[in-house]
């Protein structure tokens, strides 16, 4: 089920990301996205300026290290993590926008025949009950990252002679410097935007399948949905449970969903996750030690912009564990429920399907999978971080 509502919020935040060269763009008839070679190009620029950035600020934060300039080195130290985070999604979408299309098109076509099919007869609610929980959490995803660019490009303005700023390295009082940071400044602002509008547009989609599939795992699925007589806002069609081959084709297409995305996004999924978590310690250290005399938009940037991040990390890493662990209990509830059919035909065709499924996982194949035991396990690491900083600085 995906709603007029998303797509049109989909849409607005490509047109936009668009002046920043997001790859794509929207076929609002076809409600598609559609690769644009001109925008891949702008984005390649934006991938090359981060990972200039990021050696650039390795460098200074080496050399800071080796100067003993504790201040600055502590600084540096969390702005290399932080655009070290920011450069993996700029460089997956310059890398790949085709496959990212691809994944996202075949979500989209999927969602919207299965919502045709099953969530359009008279008494369902799916649309409304969709846009009342989606449309709360975009608008403040959207107002969030609308105003953390602000902070991160921000510090140009602030302490534009800062030495985290690659102008610095040359004097100040020549004309190259002037030069220099007039490119310097729009192509910071424009990457960091690249960014924004892509992290957007993932969380977009990844909390428009969390509310489409969540109740598919957890209720639709299930052999015994048709007995069920509480209120259930996410019902299917009559026919839909009735029909084992109904259930097999939704689960395997959500498995294939979930495979494409552990394919497209997967690899990335161990390195962010080590980026957030020396992020989370890094910034926590700086602030426990210097908060008192940093700038006050330092601070905020601080305050604001890996909260958010965190949290929406937290939360996309929940909504993964969420679908293995019912997903693995759907599974097994499909052979104790194969009873519940009424030909003996079905009911093989049930056992041997049941059989053959895997639970609904995201991963870096083999390597690391979403669970609730990964969540734990950040914001464990987070916590003996910060503890270790707490008893050192006493």
């Amino acid at each position: 089920m995906f709603t007029e509502a998303f797509f049109r919020k989909l849409g607005q935040s490509i047109k936009f990301g668009n002046t920043f060269g997001l790859p794509f763009t929207w076929d609002a008839n076809k409600k598609l996205l559609c690769y644009s070679q001109r925008h891949h190009a702008n984005a390649l620029m934006g991938q090359l300026f981060i990972i200039g950035f990021v050696i650039f600020v390795l460098a200074q934060t080496i050399r800071f290290y080796y100067n003993e300039d504790h201040a600055h080195f502590n600084f540096a130290y969390v702005v290399f993590y932080a655009f070290a985070s920011i450069s993996v999604p700029v460089t997956h979408v310059a890398r790949d926008p085709r496959g990212i299309g691809t994944m996202y098109n075949a979500l989209f076509i999927f969602g919207r025949r299965f919502g045709e099919r099953y969530w359009s007869h008279p008494s369902s609610t799916a649309e409304s009950d969709f846009n009342r929980t989606w449309l709360p959490i975009a608008y403040y995803v959207n107002f969030m990252l609308n105003i953390i660019p602000t902070f991160l490009y921000g510090h140009m303005f602030v302490a534009p002679r800062h030495p985290i700023h690659f102008p610095n390295i040359f004097p100040s009082n020549i004309l190259y410097y002037y030069i220099i940071y007039s490119f310097y400044a729009p192509s910071m602002i424009y990457s960091i935007y690249l960014w924004a509008v892509y992290l957007k547009t993932i969380i977009y989609v990844y909390l428009a399948f969390t509310i489409f599939a969540y109740p598919l795992i957890k209720r639709e699925l299930r052999l015994s949905s048709r007995f069920i007589r509480i209120k259930r806002p996410f019902r299917c069609a009559a026919n839909f449970s009735k029909d084992p081959r109904n259930v097999a084709l939704t689960y395997r297409c959500l498995q294939l969903i979930m495979t494409g995305s552990s394919l497209q996004f997967g690899h990335y999924l161990p390195i962010v996750q080590a980026l957030f978590t020396q992020l989370a310690i890094s910034t926590a250290y700086i602030l426990i030690l210097n908060g008192n005399t940093m700038k006050l938009f330092t601070k905020l940037a601080f305050l604001v912009t890996v909260p958010f991040c965190m949290g929406i990390w937290v939360a996309m890493l929940s909504c993964a564990g969420a679908a293995y662990k019912l997903s693995k209990k759907c599974v097994t509830d499909w052979k104790v429920e194969a009873g519940l059919i009424s030909t003996q035909v079905e009911r093989k065709y049930m056992t041997k399907f049941s059989r053959s499924c895997k639970p609904l996982k995201f991963e870096c194949p083999g390597f690391m999978t979403a669970t609730y035991d990964t969540v734990l396990s950040f914001m464990q690491g987070i916590s003996r971080g910060v503890f270790r900083i707490l008893l050192a600085l006493q």
